[in-house]
Parts: C-alpha cells; sequence; structure tokens
C-alpha cells in the first residue's frame, strides 16, 4: 500500500510521494507545475543529497534517530541514487537492525532491495534467522530468493510460521518463490474473451498490458461501454505509455510494490495536492478489501468479499489463471490508494533506466509527462490525453484491469497489442 502517514517531519515536509486523489476536477486549472522546473529541481536535489542523505551519512554507527535514517531510506530508494555513500548507509543500518523498529527495518529493506540487489546478502541471511514479523521476513526473502541464493526459502519459511497460508502476506510470499506466476503466463488465456466479457457489465474500461518485468514501460487502451475501443485520428486503438513499476521494483504483495495485476474499480477522476503528482487529472481507483463491494462493484451488493465474486469480472477460461488474483491479495494484505496517475519527478534520477523518460512511483500507475524546465508548463502528457479518452464516455465509473502479456524484455508497442 501506499503509506499514509510515515513519522519522519523532514521527509513529510519535503519528499513524500504519496499516491493519493482527491474528487473533482478543476477544468480551469493551468497545467504548470513549479516543481518541475529546472530551479526547483536542482533545488531539492541538492536538500536531498547534503540535508537528507547526507545528514545520515555523517552520523555515528550507534546513532539511531529513526525519522532521519527512515528519509534517507525513502530519499534514496525513491530517486534511485547509488554511489558510495548511500551504500554506507545502507551498510551501517545492517549494523543497527535489532535496535531499530519494525518501520525502521521495513525501510532499510526496501532500499536495500531498490538499490543493490546483490551487496547484501550475507546481512540479509543474517537477519532472516532472527525475523518473526510476517512482512519483514518476506521482504528478506524476495531479496534472497532475487539475488539466487542456494537457499531453502520455502522450507525456512514453514518451519518459521507453521500457519503462513492463513497469514496474506506469508502465503503470497510463497506463492511468488515457486515461480508459478510466470509458468502460467506461458498460457495466458486469449485478451479477446476478455474484451468481449466487457459486455457483462456495460461500463468503459480502461486496460494496462504490461511486461512481467514492470522495468520495461506498458501501454493503457480504452473500451467504451458499447465494447468499442478508442481509436486516434488515424483509426488506430490509442495508446498511453505507462509504468506500473515501483520504485522498489519489489512483488506487488508488498507495501511499495508494483502495481499488482488484476481489476481496480473506478471510482471516478480526480486531482492531487501531492507537488510529484502534479496537476494532471488522476483516475480515482479502488482495490478489493480496500472499498466496499457496492463501492467497487458499482451496485447494491452488501455481502462480504469472496475470491468467487472478483472473478466475476473475467470470463470463464480467465478463472483459473492465477496470476489476475494479485490486486485481490494486495487488497486484502492492506494495500490501498493505488491509482493512475501523471508526474514532476524529474526523469534524470532514471536516465540509465529501461523506462526512461518514465518515472516510478510507490506502486500507482503513472503516465509520461514531460515539464518545460524554464517555465514549469506541461510540455507532453500520456496522462491528460488518457484521461480525455476516458472522459469522453460522459461516465466516470468503470473498470481498470492490469495485465501482463509475457516476459519479454522490451517495452509493450502497439503492434503487441494489434496481434
Amino acid at each position: 500500500m501506499i503509506v499514509k502517514k510515515i513519522p519522519i517531519a523532514l521527509f513529510l515536509s519535503f519528499f513524500l510521494f504519496q499516491c493519493g486523489g482527491q474528487e473533482g476536477v478543476n477544468e480551469q486549472e493551468i497545467l504548470f507545475a513549479s516543481r518541475a522546473t529546472q530551479q526547483e529541481r536542482t533545488a531539492f536535489k541538492n536538500k536531498l543529497t547534503e540535508e537528507i542523505i547526507g545528514g545520515v551519512s555523517t552520523s555515528s554507527s550507534d546513532s539511531l534517530n529513526e525519522s532521519a535514517w527512515q528519509g534517507a531510506y525513502w530519499g534514496m530508494g525513491m530517486s534511485h541514487t547509488r554511489n558510495a555513500e548511500t551504500k554506507a548507509i545502507i551498510q551501517k543500518g545492517f549494523t543497527n537492525y535489532q535496535k531499530g523498529s519494525p518501520a525502521y527495518r521495513r525501510g532499510l529493506l526496501e532500499a536495500a532491495y531498490t538499490l543493490y540487489p546483490n551487496d547484501f546478502v550475507e546481512e540479509c541471511q543474517s537477519v532472516l534467522g532472527q525475523e518473526t514479523h510476517p512482512k519483514l521476513f518476506a521482504m528478506i526473502a524476495i531479496y534472497l530468493h532475487r539475488a539466487g541464493v542456494n537457499q531453502p526459502l520455502q522450507a525456512i519459511l514453514e518451519k518459521r510460521f507453521p500457519n503462513y497460508k492463513e497469514e496474506v502476506i506469508l502465503a503470497q510470499l510463497a506463492y511468488h518463490l515457486s515461480g508459478e506466476q510466470k509458468k502460467q503466463l506461458n498460457n495466458r488465456p486469449d485478451l479477446q474473451a476478455l474484451f468481449a466479457h466487457q459486455q457483462q457489465h456495460g461500463l468503459p474500461v480502461i486496460y494496462s498490458f504490461q511486461r512481467l518485468s514492470r522495468q520495461f514501460p506498458g501501454l493503457a487502451i480504452v473500451q467504451r461501454a458499447d465494447g468499442s475501443f478508442v481509436k486516434d485520428e488515424k483509426g488506430r486503438v490509442q495508446t498511453f505509455p505507462q509504468l506500473a513499476m515501483a520504485a522498489s521494483d519489489m512483488p506487488s504483495f508488498l507495501t511499495n510494490g508494483n502495481t499488482p495485476e488484476g481489476v481496480f474499480s473506478i471510482q471516478g477522476i480526480g486531482n492531487s495536492e501531492n507537488v510529484f503528482i502534479g496537476p494532471s487529472p488522476t483516475v480515482d481507483m479502488r482495490m478489493p478489501f480496500e472499498a466496499p463491494k457496492q463501492e467497487y462493484f458499482h451496485s447494491k451488493d452488501t455481502s462480504s468479499w469472496s475470491m468467487e465474486d472478483y472473478l466475476s469480472l473475467f470470463p470463464e477460461e480467465w478463472k483459473t489463471y492465477t496470476p489476475i488474483q494479485a490486486a485481490y491479495w494486495a487488497g486484502k494484505a492492506g494495500r490501498s490508494e493505488i491509482i493512475a496517475h501523471g508526474s514532476t519527478i524529474n526523469p534524470e534520477f532514471f536516465q540509465e533506466a529501461s523506462f526512461y523518460p518514465l518515472t516510478p512511483s510507490l506502486g500507482c500507475l503513472t503516465a509520461l509527462e514531460l515539464w518545460d524546465e524554464q517555465t514549469g508548463a506541461l510540455k507532453e502528457s500520456s496522462q491528460q490525453e488518457l484521461i480525455e479518452a476516458f472522459s469522453a464516455e460522459a461516465v466516470t465509473k468503470g473498470y481498470y484491469y492490469v495485465i501482463n502479456l509475457d516476459d519479454q524484455e522490451r517495452s509493450v508497442l502497439p503492434e503487441d497489442l494489434v496481434k
């Protein structure tokens, strides 16, 4: 989920990127983001490196001002700052692991996973043997699993947590360790059946098609209430670049992980006061368990949640395809506030990344937005185009499907969807 409140006063005032939306778009709003000017971005970078990260870097190893340390973890992770200084901060952080609170540990593990995938294997192996917190245990396990450590993680999980199947995060960890998601991807059901199923509810739908590796941008398309697709002036299905990768690139069942695969409920078009999301309208979405069933399904059903209800939004041949259950389980695990939005984050933080010039968030779907460095005026926005395409229906309720196409390591292209 996107953390709503973090006890880091300095970080809250300057850096916290929260994916949240507010109902109602001010149609008179001028799309101008002062935060996106070169002057503001330089000031932010200096603040980040000199005070937020630098302040922790110069502290003694036995000092544990959790507020400052967590601010540094978030700052270096969200900006993908990799250097000797940030590596040393994480190294020092592990020496304080047992003294820190769960929130401190989570920040440390997230930063290590985000920035240094192979550098802290020994440290993670050490704390794995001591950690009893389910979420933190899962974060350590996925670090070691990704690093290819030859360790019986499933057996350790079962011994440490005999009832792990009753804990959503641990059950999803077991699913992640099994590799079942990638195995099933080879037998993904036909998309045509999914498109046809939309007529069962007759509401507009946005589909976001992604790769299994979220480090490569995907594409969104819009299906109208009548089942047809929004097309451009040349008669082709209109596509909108979109990144479903979180800055951490952690699995979707964990806090600040990637956007879960599955279906979200569109509750309307909103906007955000968060300067890093920017002034472009947002698609306000809800996950299972985040919203009551009647709100999620746009109905009067007030019964309790069930997987059967969730799968009713898919055609029959999709119901046994377990990867699409990710949104259901992520919602049950407590994730929330995942929306589709623009971005004023400086893309230069990610200029070496495969998704450049898009920028990742904390688990939301982010669009490509480019801003004038001198004036802060919006130059290009796939988010604005997506909002216009969806809003043309004059219906602000609907559904948002996030679907992984395959495991190719390249961006999703329009011709991939034509096929």
